[in-house]
């Protein structure tokens, strides 16, 4: 029986009221984690996004800051030039890692970790990825990327996603990773693909559609401030596709949300790391009562935030990095007017300008020069004016602002292969070398010590929640390629990772070859010194890519050929007396003394 209360019957009327609810409920939760969004995109909007874009526009040649509107429009590729020579140093492997025990209990031998890793960067091309990312990070200071666990038939593996330091979310009052209250990301997908897009839920051991309230999305999300259709619309290109959703995806420590066109939240969950790490502390803590173990009360099981970021010049208190490119734009674009200027008075020069009597003004277009052409015009009709002179030390002060733009960005016309001047001496050229090196270096370490870190952290961590305890690990030596069956789940709590790029191997190598090569200079000017045995014992450290079994041929003397086999010899052959030993530094004076003037 239904009992009618006013405007209605009272279950209607509760119906209403708890749809109202919901409602708000609902309104107010987005509200919430979209104004987190907000928050990110307004901070960078009004610091960065200009700069960003700017950076990337002269890193493409395409002028920003046009102070003369001439008849030349040129672009003295500097920028290009500065960064592409920066991402061939630093990003043409991938970086070696290390894993080192943060305490005694845990396994100190992590070979395997290290080798994990490795088979991870070559399985999901991390190289190429690494200097697509590295390219953004010159341009815009900033290094950004996504990890998740992708599940195969030999075990799985940690799969990289660069994202556009435009499109990431970060949390605008914090000063690094360390202190990020939440972090995310925006990109696009088509409504199909959420629609079939699956999860795993620990809860129930099965996989579950991901994604819900799909029937409130409608394609075709705010789409024309992300990173992409901005660099679409600064080249003249147009994708009208009109099936995308944009998705704003942000994570903490605890809870993970989707929002489809800013307007429906279509995933809200426990972080699933963070879910997935309770329910594996609880089991071995299980595991530890049933075996009458102690069980560490103080372990603190903390969310994983699958994101890194890097900067290239940090500051302590802003969470945006800057770049080479932010400390060269104003010289790149200086250059580029003066190149104009000089180009636009050359031509001048070539073809001056014209008086024509007003009299024959029909014949203006007939005024082009050309060679042997004949003027129907009388004398004094038309004249040259006089061209501009141009400046004598125009020249040298493009050359002037091309240095300050190397050395700004450390990059040395030596070390490209430009030929030194006369007046440069070896020492100066030594000491160019040395200034790049050195920047150059301190580009790696602040690279290793922040984003490799965080990566090879975040690496670790999926290992240990989504590795299984058997998988299959690729090693590849120097001759053969080898599977190894390892077991991840033995590496438990937290290791440190030592990361090492290739260029801080071969500076570091550089320096200790010259080093030994020095003292072996030294070594062999005494006489009483062992030879045989300072060249076995340096060689290997001077030469380090060479075998023992090479450095033996190279130390041992040839056989002296008996008498009798010297009087054997076929008619009109000589005897060469054998070598004697040499200081290194003799020999290679002597060598010189008898080539001729171009030293051969």
């Amino acid at each position: 029986m239904l009992y009618n209360v006013g405007n209605g019957d009272v279950f209607g009327f509760n119906l209403t009221e708890q749809k109202k609810k919901q409602s708000g409920e609902k309104d107010t939760k987005l509200t919430k984690w979209l104004s987190k969004f907000e928050r990110s995109w307004n901070y960078a909007k009004q610091n960065y996004h200009q700069k960003w874009e700017n950076n990337w526009k002269l890193y493409r040649n395409i002028r920003v800051k046009r102070s003369h509107d001439g008849v030349v429009q040129t672009f003295v590729p500097m920028v290009n030039s500065a960064v592409n020579t920066i991402v061939a140093e630093l990003f043409n492997s991938n970086p070696l890692v290390n894993y080192v025990p943060n305490h005694p209990y845990q396994e100190a031998d992590t070979k395997v970790l290290n080798e994990i890793y490795a088979d991870f960067a070559l399985r999901d091309n991390w190289v190429q990825k690494n200097k697509v990312n590295g390219r953004q990070g010159l341009i815009t200071g900033n290094f950004c990327t996504f990890y998740e666990w992708i599940e195969d038939r030999d075990g799985g593996y940690v799969h990289k996603i660069n994202i556009p330091i435009r499109d990431m979310i970060i949390d605008p009052s914090s000063s690094s990773y360390e202190d990020w209250k939440y972090v995310g990301r925006r990109f696009f997908a088509d409504k199909k693909s959420l629609e079939e897009e699956t999860i795993y839920d620990f809860k129930t051991d099965s996989y579950k559609k991901r994604y819900k309230n799909l029937d409130e999305v409608i394609s075709g999300g705010k789409d024309e401030d992300d990173d992409k259709s901005k660099k679409d619309q600064m080249i003249g290109s147009i994708d009208n596709n009109k099936d995308r959703v944009e998705l704003i995806e942000i994570w903490t420590k605890k809870y993970v949300v989707v929002i489809a066109n800013r307007s429906t939240i279509i995933e809200e969950r426990e972080n699933p790391h963070y879910a997935l790490a309770k329910s594996q502390q609880a089991q071995r803590k299980a595991e530890a009562q049933l075996n009458g173990e102690e069980i560490a009360e103080d372990d603190k099981v903390e969310g994983l935030l699958p994101f890194a970021h890097g900067r290239i010049y940090a500051d302590i208190s802003l969470p945006y990095g800057d770049s080479d490119v932010d400390i060269i734009a104003d010289q790149q674009e200086l250059l580029n007017e003066l190149t104009e200027l000089n180009i636009e008075a050359l031509l001048y020069t070539l073809y001056p300008e014209k008086t024509l009597d007003p009299k024959f003004s029909e014949w203006i277009d007939d005024m082009e020069p050309a060679p042997g052409k004949i003027y129907p015009l009388p004398q004094g009709a038309m004249s040259w004016n006089n061209p501009p002179s141009i400046p004598t030390g125009i020249a040298q002060e493009r050359l002037n602002i091309k240095d300050e733009i190397r050395e700004s960005s450390a990059i040395s016309r030596i070390s490209k292969g430009a030929s030194a001047t006369g007046s440069t001496t070896a020492t100066e050229i030594k000491n160019m070398l040395g200034q790049m090196d050195s920047r150059i270096q301190e580009k790696a370490q602040t690279l290793a010590n922040e984003f490799f870190f965080q990566e090879a952290k975040i690496v670790l961590k999926l290992i240990q929640l989504y590795a299984p305890e058997q998988m299959w690990v690729r090693t590849l030596g120097d001759a053969k390629v080898s599977f190894d069956e390892v077991n991840p789940r033995q590496f438990l709590g937290e290791y440190t990772p030592m990361i090492t790029l290739d260029i801080q191997r071969k500076l570091q190598r550089s320096e200790e070859q010259e080093a030994y090569t020095q003292a072996y200079q030294i070594l062999i000017q005494d006489p009483t010194n062992n030879l045989p045995a300072l060249k076995k014992i340096m060689f290997r450290k001077m030469f380090p890519d060479l075998t023992q079994e090479e450095i033996e041929q190279i130390i041992t003397p040839p056989e002296q050929p008996e008498q009798g086999q010297q009087d054997q010899l076929p008619q009109g052959e000589e005897i060469t007396p054998q070598d004697t030993e040499l200081p290194l530094q003799e020999a290679m004076t002597g060598d010189q003394i008898e080539g001729d003037g171009y030293g051969y």
